[in-house]
């Protein structure tokens, strides 16, 4: 009777422990599959180019990474708000009959 009530404790608890160890595994690799896909969605390459095309662009619209930086992020800012006003597309309306 002793055997048995043991067995059975050792089933009970070898099945008790796969359970919690299985819900751990599966909770793990969501939460991984979740940042994997956390970070794929907030993070893209840029290449070295790309960057030195930017930084080009910017120097251009009159910012200097090298000089005074007292109004950095607002220096860098009016910069990039120049580029962007530079690259849109223009509207024009000449012509359409409006």
């Amino acid at each position: 009777m002793k055997i048995q009530t043991l067995s059975r404790y050792v089933v009970t608890s070898l099945v008790a422990s796969l359970a919690v160890a299985s819900a751990s595994v599966t909770t793990i690799a969501h939460a991984q599959s979740s940042a994997a896909s956390a970070v794929s969605v907030h993070t893209s390459v840029v290449t070295r180019a790309q960057l030195q095309s930017e930084l080009a662009q910017l120097e251009a619209a009159g910012y200097d990474p090298r000089g005074d930086n007292s109004n950095y992020p607002e220096d860098l800012q009016a910069a990039e708000a120049r580029v962007a006003a530079m690259t849109q597309p223009r509207i024009s309306t000449a012509g359409n009959g409006v």
